[in-house]
């Protein structure tokens, strides 16, 4: 016998941490002008990229 209950309802909320309970993905509008053609999307920086997929990986193991 285990020394907690195996029937309790878990809570789902998912806190990624330093967001002050903030949303979890908070993607900064981009507003520069760009040398790429107007046919392709505009790409963020490689850090905000980087801090997006993490976030996203994150929240994928419980949604």
């Amino acid at each position: 016998a285990g020394a907690y209950d195996t029937d309790a309802t878990l809570n789902k909320k998912v806190q990624w941490h330093q967001s002050f309970g903030g949303s979890p993905i908070q993607l900064p509008s981009v507003t520069h002008k760009s040398t790429i053609d107007r046919n392709t999307e505009k790409l963020y920086s490689t850090k905000e990229e980087r801090k997006y997929f993490r976030k996203l990986a994150y929240l994928k193991l419980y949604y």
